[in-house]
């Protein structure tokens, strides 16, 4: 081997196997990418785009790369597939509440909110993710049976409005724009269904038996647009009343939490001050949106270096826990509107040391004190074989 390096070195060809301009956000980024918004902004990494900026569209997730945070969408619009990458302050609903990209089957159709690069509007990152029951139950409506055709194995509903007794304190806090799913206000629409759909019916799985004109359901489907008005191909998941619309969200809610506080609560640095040996950093949206009431000034907390897919790598020594700093002190907190990305608290920490990793822009977390640090999976660490080229 010392041999071919030194071969190499006399025919003037560089030796080393990485080149000299090895940057650490080429492979792992740890900054965001600029957002170009609907109206044509570029939105830098360090801010959230503004209100209404984005551009919404009806996909089907194709396939899904959760550890990465990307996968493939078809957009209904356009009858296209495109890849996609979520932003690192995107939230994603599932069944009315916050959920983790694992957590949506590919085949689900889901509505976005879409950004594209700085070349093109493309929708190719993505700010939210919502399925149909979410979009519904955020908008507080339903669809009510008007006829059932069993031998053809369809269904006739209308959009109508739908207060629940036990509405989900999770929901999201603000309402922007209209949404994609207005149509639907004004139109009977036909939906059907076949052996692979799922009923709930209160606690339990049933059968489609036990559809019945009048009741009030929520549903996931796959949908297709066509020259006029939406066509329903077939519904994939069917809540009957509000006691399995509730049940399901609150068991999604559940699994979410477990998640979140497993994994640490992503953040983006704002300022750092060197002589004051501060930072300070803005909460990004998870959909968690009462979590941050917990944290109060004073408080000791750790960090973890992260990237813009939410990865963590390995501390040196090869254990298997997150790269963290123990020891951040909350000295200040500043509550900010949420949504668009921002999960509505900036927070100012005192910290024992700096790393080259918390510099403006960059994604960290945010490990609240007290919570034990689980051994996560393998493949959601970064190897640490690459720490000396690609660690920022």
């Amino acid at each position: 081997m010392r041999s071919l390096l030194f071969l190499l070195s006399m025919l003037g060809i560089a030796a080393s196997p990485w080149p000299k301009t090895a940057d650490a956000q080429s492979v792992y980024r740890t900054v965001p990418v600029p957002l170009r918004t609907k109206g044509d902004q570029i939105i830098p990494p360090h801010e959230f785009p503004p209100p209404d900026s984005e551009s919404r569209q009806w996909a089907c997730l194709v396939s899904l790369d959760p550890i990465h945070r990307k996968g493939v969408l078809r957009l209904e619009s356009r009858d296209r597939m495109i890849d996609f990458e979520l932003h690192p302050a995107a939230p994603i609903f599932y069944r009315g509440a916050p959920a983790a990209l694992r957590d949506i089957p590919p085949g689900t159709m889901v509505e976005i909110w879409g950004y594209g690069d700085e070349a093109t509007q493309l929708p190719r990152y993505v700010l939210r993710v919502s399925d149909s029951f979410s979009v519904q139950a955020f908008q507080q409506r339903g669809f009510r049976v008007e006829s059932i055709d069993a031998a053809k194995k369809t269904f006739q509903a209308v959009s109508v409005p739908q207060t629940k007794s036990n509405p989900s304190s999770y929901e999201p806090q603000w309402t922007v724009g209209s949404s994609i799913a207005s149509p639907f206000e004004e139109t009977p629409i036909t939906f059907s269904f076949n052996d692979q759909t799922s009923w709930y019916l209160g606690d339990r799985i049933v059968a489609a038996s036990d559809l019945a004109v009048g009741q009030t359901i929520q549903a996931n489907f796959i949908r297709k647009f066509y020259e006029g008005p939406p066509l329903i191909t077939r519904c994939t998941e069917v809540w009957l009343d509000e006691s399995s619309q509730s049940l399901a969200t609150f068991k999604q809610y559940q699994r979410f939490q477990s998640y979140l506080r497993d994994r640490g609560f992503p953040l983006r640095v704002d300022e750092v001050d060197d002589v004051k040996k501060t930072i300070t950093v803005t909460l990004l949206e998870t959909g968690w949106n009462d979590v941050a009431k917990e944290w109060k000034v004073d408080q000791v907390h750790d960090f973890a270096a992260a990237t813009t897919a939410l990865g963590m790598w390995e501390p040196n020594g090869g254990q298997s826990v997150p790269d963290r700093m123990f020891g951040v002190k909350l000295i200040e907190r500043k509550e900010l509107p949420i949504g668009y990305g921002c999960g509505g608290l900036q927070m100012t920490f005192s910290v024992p040391r700096l790393y080259e990793a918390y510099r403006k822009g960059t994604i960290i977390k945010l490990y609240p004190t007290g919570h034990p640090v689980p051994v996560l999976p393998i493949e959601e660490r970064m190897p640490k074989e690459f720490d000396t080229f690609l660690r920022p």
